[in-house]
């Protein structure tokens, strides 16, 4: 993955804007996240836990407009 797809998923489904927020989520420093951005590469480790953590976002969402319909 290039880190512009990064960028692109990050700001569109995970509204994750700045290069430090990007790195507070996956747990690694800004410095890292910075050579990323320089290589215009994601290691693969990471673009898993960024998938995965859209996904828990969608099952999340999906598990709170599930319970909006049962309580209203």
């Amino acid at each position: 993955m290039t880190f512009e797809e990064l960028q692109i998923i990050c700001q569109e489904k995970l509204d994750i804007v700045r290069l430090s927020d990007i790195a507070r989520e996956l747990d690694v420093s800004p410095q890292a996240v910075s050579n990323w951005k320089t290589r215009d590469k994601v290691p693969y480790k990471y673009v898993v836990k960024i998938r995965t953590m859209y996904r828990e976002g969608l099952k999340n969402y999906n598990q709170l407009n599930i319970n909006k319909k049962l309580f209203y």
